[in-house]
């Protein structure tokens, strides 16, 4: 079911390509008979193509909703609004800190915090969004580059990938899980 909901939806690529190899066989009996009885059977093709992307335009599943939260986040980290950043964190979020602990929302946020009292990032550029779907819940990795600079240190550009695990709460997706996935020295969170 998710493949049939991601070819409509999210990526109806592969259906306008069968369509348009009906079309292209209609057209082809239309040219050899000119009757009107083939001509109408080149109707049906381009009315779904048009209602196929009517239909991927209107809907927004649940991989283009988590996306678009990803956006806000980054959007929101460039301005340095963490109120918006924590709109999207699950209050029960638990992220791996320093060796085996655990940190909550709140000590995650600090660090948050901390991380942009120290550097101005200008741009996150998000290079792949990988998400994976199972009910309620997700689970997304995302490779990063993060343009930053601060006085210390100038102008720094790091790759960083990121797993976020989500769950479906009345509001919206929120983020219950984050994880630093790369490089190894930001894997505790100790920025």
């Amino acid at each position: 079911m998710d493949a049939i909901r991601s070819h409509l939806f999210e990526n109806p690529l592969y259906l306008y390509i069968t369509l348009a190899v009906v079309e292209l066989a209609a057209a082809g009996v239309w040219y050899s008979r000119r009757d009107r009885k083939s001509a109408l059977a080149l109707l049906p093709a381009p009315v779904l193509a048009v209602a196929i992307g009517l239909t991927a335009w209107l809907v927004r599943t649940d991989r283009e909703e988590i996306a678009a939260v990803i956006q806000a986040v980054g959007a929101a980290v460039e301005r340095r609004d963490l109120a918006a950043v924590g709109e999207h964190v699950d209050a029960n979020c638990r992220s791996p800190g320093s060796g085996r602990t655990v940190i909550g929302k709140d000590e995650l946020m600090a660090i948050a915090r901390a991380a942009l009292a120290r550097w101005t990032v200008t741009e996150i550029r998000l290079r792949n969004i990988e998400t994976e779907l199972a009910g309620a819940n997700a689970t997304t990795l995302i490779d990063s580059r993060v343009f930053a600079r601060s006085d210390r240190f100038g102008q720094q550009v790091r790759d960083i990938g990121w797993q976020l695990q989500w769950a479906r709460r009345p509001a919206g997706w929120k983020i219950t899980r984050l994880a630093v996935t790369y490089p190894e020295f930001l894997k505790n969170l100790s920025f």
